[in-house]
């Protein structure tokens, strides 16, 4: 069951609550995800991304000793009641966010009936359309957590769009691209999307970053 899905997008928490344009040149940032990494070297070069690990309360902590601003996702934040510390929230288009982020799926056994039909009441078709479209771009894409890749996909009504992202680690090279279908045909467009990058030279791309 995929209960209804938490925002998806990505955070900066910022000393002073600055943005991330407001951020000084040379600014330390740190994220522990490549796929962070890449996408704000792309939209600014003058800082510096610093790798940045532990839980979030962890990372939280380092905020104001090691770094000027830290990323970390909107759900994750929210989740432990700290989502007010946020000073500027990236849209899907300025970071795409990973795969089934903000998502929470629960496992059942195989052939457990009663189980399934309790958790028939809080699976949300919009969240499992989201899902499936994303898991299938990332199945396409055989992408793992040491390729900066990324996507997102949002239902409205009875359509479905998704953004999809390939990069190198530096963010030199990205590429993002934007599909719709209806929601019924999540899957496929997950695939299509990741066809599409790869077509575009996010074969090329991942080649580099397995070399």
């Amino acid at each position: 069951a995929t209960p209804p899905r938490a925002d998806p997008r990505d955070g900066l928490l910022a000393n002073q609550g600055a943005t991330f344009r407001t951020l000084p040149p040379g600014s330390r940032v740190g994220t522990g995800s490549l796929r962070r990494k890449a996408q704000l070297l792309r939209m600014r070069r003058d800082v510096e991304v610093v790798d940045l690990a532990g839980n979030v309360d962890t990372r939280i902590r380092k905020l104001s000793s090691d770094y000027d601003a830290i990323v970390l996702s909107v759900a994750g934040l929210e989740r432990i009641g700290e989502a007010g510390r946020v000073s500027q929230v990236f849209s899907v288009d300025e970071m795409v966010p990973s795969v089934c982020q903000g998502v929470i799926a629960v496992e059942m056994r195989d052939g457990d009936e009663h189980l399934a039909r309790l958790l028939s009441g809080i699976d949300d078709a919009h969240t499992r359309a989201e899902a499936n479209c994303e898991r299938a771009f990332s199945k396409t894409l055989g992408g793992d957590c040491y390729v900066p890749v990324g996507c997102c996909a949002r239902v409205s009504g009875g359509s479905i769009e998704a953004v999809g992202m390939i990069s190198s680690e530096d963010g030199n090279d990205l590429l993002r691209r934007k599909l719709g279908a209806s929601s019924a045909e999540a899957a496929a467009l997950g695939k299509r999307l990741a066809e599409v990058l790869l077509d575009d030279g996010g074969s090329r791309i991942l080649k580099g970053a397995a070399s």
